[in-house]
């Protein structure tokens, strides 16, 4: 995404592949809480968001993790942010910590 929350590109996993999205269905993240905080990091930093439901292309809504971390210019200044998102739950992350996967009580 540029240093305006617009994503440049984008690739997303279906069917258990790997697809690059073209311009047309390309989106604004800038109101995006993820996206925000990465970019508020400082250089070398990785956010870690929490765990939210994916509103923004999948239906039915899917609990997704980000991880992303601020992209720098050759002067240091913020130019973009690099962002993945994963849903542990449908991509087959099956190797989690079983504490990780039983809802809090």
């Amino acid at each position: 995404m540029d240093q305006n929350g617009m994503e440049l590109l984008r690739t997303d996993l279906a069917d258990g592949n790997c697809h690059s999205i073209s311009r047309e269905p390309l989106q604004s993240t800038a109101d995006a809480d993820y996206f925000r905080a990465t970019f508020a990091s400082d250089k070398g930093q990785i956010y870690v968001s929490p765990f939210d439901l994916n509103i923004e292309q999948e239906e039915p809504r899917k609990p997704t993790i980000r991880f992303g971390t601020p992209i720098h210019g050759p002067y240091g200044q913020k130019r973009a942010v690099c962002c993945h998102g994963a849903c542990p739950w449908t991509s087959g992350w099956t190797n989690l910590e079983p504490s990780l996967t039983q809802p809090s009580r």
